[in-house]
């Protein structure tokens, strides 16, 4: 019997109808992501993670539009290995970026549930820094120095996701974007460090985020 009023809570959750979003209502959001490197960007970092927050309006139509703001951080170590592969020496890497972003979700069904594509673009400003490498005699590796290059450049992203009404004024949604932010990072080709260049910053990113509506 538990289960059953459990169930039969949850099918109430989901369409039960609630009230409609209306033209020109405001929301406001905070979110966040684990983002994972895709193609180049993989030569230097594995994940990452990305917070957020914004603010938007519903249009006279399935369009909801907002402005937002986010950060993204990756780091990773590189290591510099022998000639036996027995590690010697770790370089620290990282990159991060701000990106200001104007958004469009386009909901494809109303109702409790709302499945969504969405779509953004804007300024970013990132930091890519490689760390100093010690010399190290052995390998014939001289000191390097510590590397950074910092931009501002444009960045995208697109995704996909479902908003859950949990009432008229609270939801929460979840989904998967892919982002590309314009930039290089050099690379380091000294022997035995051997680290790639990277042009462009691809990443796909789970989110979930929370949204109030007034």
């Amino acid at each position: 019997m538990k289960k059953f009023l459990l169930i039969l809570s949850i099918l109430c959750l989901l369409f039960a109808p609630l009230s409609a979003q209306y033209t020109g209502q405001w929301g406001m959001h905070v979110g966040g992501s684990a983002h994972f490197a895709v193609g180049e960007l993989t030569e230097w970092f594995v994940a990452g993670y990305q917070v957020e927050m914004g603010l938007g309006q519903q249009q006279d139509s399935p369009w909801f539009i907002e402005g937002l703001i986010d950060y993204s951080s990756f780091s990773s170590t590189h290591i510099i290995l022998n000639p036996t592969d027995a590690p010697v020496d770790e370089v620290p890497l990282s990159l991060w970026y701000i990106g200001i972003m104007a958004q469009g979700k386009y909901k494809l069904t109303s109702g409790n549930v709302r499945p969504y594509l969405s779509i953004a673009g804007g300024p970013h400003y990132w930091v890519g820094t490689r760390g100093a490498i010690a010399e190290n005699s052995e390998l014939a590796i001289p000191a390097i120095p510590e590397k950074i290059l910092n931009e501002w450049n444009m960045g995208f992203k697109a995704g996909l996701g479902f908003e859950l009404l949990l009432s008229d004024m609270l939801s929460i949604d979840a989904g998967l974007n892919y982002r590309l932010v314009i930039g290089s990072l050099w690379p380091t080709m000294q022997e035995h460090v051997e680290l790639e260049a990277v042009n462009g910053f691809s990443s796909l990113g789970l989110k979930i985020r929370t949204n109030v509506y007034f």
